[in-house]
């Protein structure tokens, strides 16, 4: 996922990135909240219909791991307008 790694984001999809604690920095908080839910959204993208319930978790990490779980790690392209 180039685009991650070039985003800065890819810390996200691999836990690197975890979810700060709301009430030491709410700030912070929700800037992770919208870039994971950014990423969620561009994970939507680049799976089958099938497969988007894997995308139904709390954090991109959990949805990542889902993914290279139950797709075997295949390499993940733009769904077909």
């Amino acid at each position: 996922m180039q685009v991650m790694k070039i985003s800065g984001l890819l810390g996200y999809l691999d836990g690197k990135v975890p979810k700060p604690d709301g009430n030491n920095d709410p700030t912070s908080l929700w800037n992770w909240e919208e870039n994971n839910s950014k990423i969620i959204g561009f994970l939507e993208n680049f799976v089958d219909n099938g497969e988007l319930s894997y995308l139904a978790t709390d954090t991109v990490n959990e949805a990542w791991t889902n993914l290279q779980i139950n797709t075997k790690g295949k390499v993940l392209s733009p769904k077909s307008a």
